[in-house]
């Protein structure tokens, strides 16, 4: 269903009720005047990008408590309902920052994941702002590798565990995104 396409429906999110109200277009909007903020009745909150990936943040005063929270989970519990236990809020292929409900499903985290590679926001590999390696250099661990260097020489040599080089010799970390999913770009476990 395009919620984008339809009018839109306001309604109040569970365990929020008198305070908050989410939409169909993935909004969120106060619905009383809140203690000292001299806010006005059905204020759109203004959201904030989480970290790196671009989850939609606000920021919600309850009583005297200000909670940030991601606007995904409550646009999913007012119109999805409640989360499964074990599951998490996904988006689908309109990406992380669209937020209506049409977008969004609960399912496990290994199915989060694999959404990420399909839609290339998974930070692996070279995306991965923490890794200590790069292509050039798990090719070149690989060759040495085969020439039958052993994994403990070659962590040292590149600064990474027994454990990261097994990974890599193996094909565990570091595989090419085209041998897995058929994209082109490529993914690894960031070490």
């Amino acid at each position: 269903m395009d919620y984008l396409a339809m009018p839109e429906i306001w309604l109040a999110i569970p365990d929020l009720k008198g305070f908050y109200e989410a939409s169909t277009h993935g909004r969120i909007r106060s619905t009383g005047e809140q203690p000292g903020r001299g806010r006005p009745r059905g204020n759109v909150l203004t959201p904030g990008p989480r970290d790196k990936a671009g989850h939609l943040r606000v920021t919600l005063s309850v009583k005297g408590k200000r909670i940030s929270t991601d606007v995904a989970p409550l646009i999913a519990r007012t119109f999805i309902g409640p989360r499964p236990p074990g599951e998490e809020v996904c988006h689908g292929p309109a990406g992380i920052s669209e937020n209506n409900p049409g977008n969004l499903y609960y399912g496990t985290r290994k199915r989060n994941s694999q959404d990420r590679q399909r839609d290339g926001t998974w930070m692996a590999g070279e995306a991965n702002g923490n890794r200590k390696l790069d292509w050039a250099r798990v090719g070149q661990i690989r060759a040495r590798s085969q020439a039958g260097e052993s994994d403990r020489d070659l962590a040292l040599a590149f600064g990474v565990t027994r454990r990261n080089i097994w990974l890599i010799r193996t094909s565990r970390a570091w595989i090419a995104q085209a041998a897995v999913g058929g994209c082109s770009s490529a993914t690894g476990t960031g070490t």
